[in-house]
């Protein structure tokens, strides 16, 4: 086309666009645009199947995490059971060395009762804070069902005699306490200030000191040796100074 200015005389030619070319272009451009499209979807579809398997791995990782927890705490429970119901067998075997079959305590009663059938009644019936130790009469003593509660712990005199079953009170009562008892009433390198009544050797532990001291009338406490197994019974006082592989404790403490 030949394009004539008035006020420059200038003539400028131009090229006219073939025909059919922006169709074409037009035809391209929406073929991609539909083709991205497509891929669009794809890459949604696909990301949503990834987030469902998220999803279900999440569900079921879960739900395994839950039984293994569920499984975890059914052990620990009857892990604990277990060791609960060992302890109170050892507590059981413990109160069964405080009962004395064939010994027969004496001193001066504060309580006699009769028609007891057991040992474990006549515990029961001697419950006030003065007794300390009991005596049982039993068949075929002709005082079967006899009880007698004592002022004394055991007391230097005793009678040996198939007829009788005897029980420390303090001895039984220590028995009840468990091993977390016992720790938490145990002071780690710390010595007794109480004055030293006896020293018993080769004992494996301070509960075994602790029964030791269990017997003696004006014991209150204990120190012992760690390495040595030496029990110092320890008459009142208080936990004093420190002292590396020695521990002591209060029997008041135990059985509170």
């Amino acid at each position: 086309a030949v394009v004539s200015t008035q006020s420059t005389g200038a003539i400028i030619v131009t090229t006219d666009l073939p025909d059919g070319a922006f169709a074409e272009i037009d035809r391209e451009v929406t073929d991609y645009a539909a083709a991205t499209s497509t891929q669009i979807d794809n890459l949604v579809a696909k990301t949503n199947q990834v987030y469902d398997r998220v999803q279900s791995f999440s569900t079921t990782a879960n739900s395994r995490i839950q039984e293994f927890t569920t499984s975890f705490n059914t052990a620990e429970t009857e892990s604990g059971l277990v060791t609960r119901a060992a302890e109170k067998l050892i507590a059981g075997l413990s109160r069964d060395n405080c009962i004395r079959r064939g010994v027969r305590y004496l001193g001066t009663a504060t309580a006699v009762h009769y028609n007891v059938p057991t040992v474990y009644e006549c515990l029961e019936r001697c419950k006030a804070p003065e007794v300390l130790s009991v005596t049982l009469s039993i068949a075929p003593n002709p005082e079967k069902g006899k009880c007698e509660c004592w002022d004394k712990r055991r007391g230097y005199l005793f009678d040996r005699h198939n007829f009788y079953t005897s029980v420390n009170r303090l001895c039984w009562e220590l028995g009840a306490a468990d091993n977390e008892k016992w720790a938490s009433c145990t002071n780690l390198n710390r010595v007794h200030s109480g004055s030293t009544i006896a020293v018993s050797e080769g004992l494996a532990s301070i509960k075994e000191c602790g029964y030791a001291c269990a017997y003696r009338d004006d014991c209150a406490a204990v120190t012992y040796e760690r390495d040595t197994g030496k029990c110092y019974l320890k008459g009142s006082g208080s936990i004093g100074a420190s002292d590396v592989g020695s521990d002591s404790l209060d029997l008041s403490c135990v059985i509170e």
